[in-house]
């Protein structure tokens, strides 16, 4: 089966296992576990193969990147991580309601993980700098009563008050919306 991009490029996917399982007088739902293969050159199959016995437990979903396998795709500058990662996360697993967080962990899926993640850390740290340094630029870089407020609101608390409640409590305003996470850039002004 294949799942449409939304530049048109069908992306194939293969489920081995049921998603639903008789429990007594009703249906239970199994985890899925969505697997990428391995890099450039390769496809799905060898992991189906690997893997299918799993398929008692849990539902697997394999994928092919986009010019590998069964992908359409058949421009080699497009069989990069700057481009698989956008593919899959998060316009896939949308498409195909995948986990985002129940993944075969192989050495690619690694690669995959990592760059995501090191890509909307990078976006979202900078964003969150850029509005917290707003507060010092508003107030004056070198105001002592701002530099306070920043030592009480982001090390008072210790690791007990998540991130982003102290940068909106020194903002003074939510952070919702100022990170375009799919295009990977800042939105803020």
């Amino acid at each position: 089966m294949r799942v449409a991009l939304p530049d048109g490029t069908r992306i194939f996917f293969e489920v081995i296992g049921r998603k639903l399982v008789p429990d007594g007088p009703t249906m239970r739902e199994r985890p899925t576990l969505h697997v990428l293969h391995g890099g450039p050159g390769f496809d799905h199959t060898g992991l189906a193969s690997i893997l299918e016995p799993l398929a008692d437990e849990v539902q697997l979903v394999f994928l092919d990147h986009r010019g590998q396998g069964r992908s359409d795709g058949d421009d080699p500058a497009d069989w990069n991580l700057r481009r698989w990662v956008p593919d899959i996360s998060p316009r896939i697993r949308r498409a195909l309601q995948l986990p985002g967080d129940h993944r075969f962990a192989n050495g690619f899926d690694y690669m995959v993980t990592q760059y995501d993640a090191s890509v909307y850390a990078y976006v979202w740290s900078g964003a969150l700098a850029q509005e917290a340094f707003k507060r010092f630029n508003r107030d004056w870089v070198f105001n002592a009563q701002t530099g306070r407020e920043f030592r009480a609101t982001f090390f008072a608390p210790g690791a007990g008050r998540p991130l982003l409640d102290a940068v909106e409590a020194f903002i003074g305003r939510p952070v919702a919306g100022l990170v375009d996470v799919e295009a990977g850039r800042v939105t803020s002004d």
